[in-house]
């Protein structure tokens, strides 16, 4: 009884039909009882449950900009007095455009605090991020009289100004209306100031200092449960919540 050499590896019979040339299979590929090992020759893309995608990052774009990157429309911002030439000016042209008769004072100085109060707004978002925006509500609900309110600024007043500032030519606001929302899920407008809006004011480099604050304003803000503001009367203690 012969005995094979101990150096040579047993060969299962497709090894050697492969050895003797007679294999069909692919030269890259061998097989050895249930393994298989595949070489390549050039680097092939993996596919399949192999196949990563790289994550894809939302860029913004002129086209697309990033609506979230906002701040909210603060009531209690305003401009200080070297603004009051610009704010006149703008507050007739508004009242213009609107076609307003028979304005009286009261109505101007009005509208000229509603639109001190949104530039303020736009300087205060641009120092933070030139291409951040101010996120406003153009619903009425948000401008009831309340001692939130400081400034008195009406919903009429609000639309008004953004109207002209996004009309105008050239424009002195970018607009993203907001969306067609229910009750339960509203949503807020986007402005931000443009380069025009710059030249109008006569600010090349506008910083926080060009941002004052009404001195009315309400540093006590308290919210119930449904994060609406709560009234409360602070003449007489104990008596929370009360009318005013």
């Amino acid at each position: 009884m012969s005995k094979k050499p101990i150096d040579e590896p047993e060969q299962d019979g497709f090894v050697r039909s492969f050895l003797a040339g007679n294999s069909r299979t692919d030269e890259n590929q061998f097989e050895h009882g249930a393994n298989s090992v595949r070489r390549r020759t050039r680097q092939e893309p993996r596919v399949g449950r192999l196949a990563k995608e790289e994550p894809r990052v939302a860029v913004a774009t002129d086209e697309q900009p990033d609506l979230d990157n906002s701040i909210r429309f603060d009531m209690s911002d305003m401009l200080p007095a070297k603004f009051d030439g610009p704010v006149a000016t703008l507050a007739q042209e508004v009242i213009e455009h609107s076609k307003l008769k028979k304005v009286g004072d009261a109505t101007k100085r009005q509208i000229q605090t509603t639109i001190s109060a949104i530039a303020a707004n736009l300087i205060r978002a641009y120092t933070r991020d030139q291409k951040m925006f101010v996120g406003i509500s153009l619903g009425p609900q948000y401008y009831t009289a309340s001692r939130y309110n400081c400034q008195g600024i009406g919903f009429e007043n609000v639309r008004r100004t953004i109207k002209y500032m996004d009309a105008r030519v050239p424009k002195l606001i970018t607009l993203h209306l907001a969306p067609k929302s229910d009750a339960k899920n509203r949503k807020s407008s986007r402005i931000r100031l443009t380069p025009a809006f710059l030249d109008y004011f006569g600010v090349k480099h506008p910083s926080i200092f060009d941002v004052a604050e009404n001195p009315k304003f309400e540093c006590i803000r308290l919210k119930d449960d449904d994060k609406k503001p709560v009234k409360y009367d602070d003449s007489r203690p104990g008596k929370y919540p009360g009318k005013f």
